[in-house]
């Protein structure tokens, strides 16, 4: 091929190698409509957000059950599964909420999050004990105020279900 590289035949072939990677290569212009690894209601659910909740799952269970958490137990759990079915669970609540016109004020945001046990310090908020928990954490302060907003709004959602639900005794029985 060395001998050959100034034939055109050579140069025709090395074009539509590029070509090929131009249109299905890495990084193409599909990227984004294919991160989606779900589709609710014509809302998208990434692969981002996916990898975010098992990630958050698969902590959990470690700090549950330590070191006997094993591979083979890891796999019975099908975190895989738990993962999506958690994400669908909240697109569908939040576009029911969204229907139900539910929503939270700022302030109820502000007042939620200075609240939080973790965030304070001798029972105080503690914005340097926030920033640097978010940091570990990988979460910039605009993102967890975003999903906390849409945590107090499925909140909200449930108490109204709740509410509604009335139990005679004979069926409480």
């Amino acid at each position: 091929m060395r001998k050959q590289a100034g034939s055109w035949i050579i140069k025709v072939l090395l074009f539509a190698i590029v070509v090929v990677f131009i249109f299905w290569g890495v990084g193409s212009f599909n990227t984004a409509r294919d991160n989606a690894i779900a589709n609710v209601n014509g809302e998208s659910i990434t692969y981002d957000a996916y990898r975010e909740a098992y990630g958050q799952l698969r902590e959990r269970y470690r700090r549950a059950y330590g070191d006997a958490l094993n591979d083979e137990i890891m796999k019975s759990l099908r975190l895989d599964e738990q993962a999506l079915n958690q994400l669908v669970n909240r697109t569908l609540m939040l576009q029911e909420a969204k229907r139900l016109n539910i929503q939270v004020a700022e302030q109820t945001v502000d007042k939620a999050i200075l609240e939080i046990p973790a965030f304070q310090n001798n029972g105080v908020f503690d914005e340097e004990r926030a920033k640097f928990l978010l940091a570990q954490n990988r979460i910039s302060a605009a993102d967890f105020r975003d999903s906390f907003r849409k945590d107090l709004i499925i909140e909200q959602l449930h108490a109204m279900i709740i509410e509604g639900v009335v139990a005679t005794e004979a069926e409480a029985k």
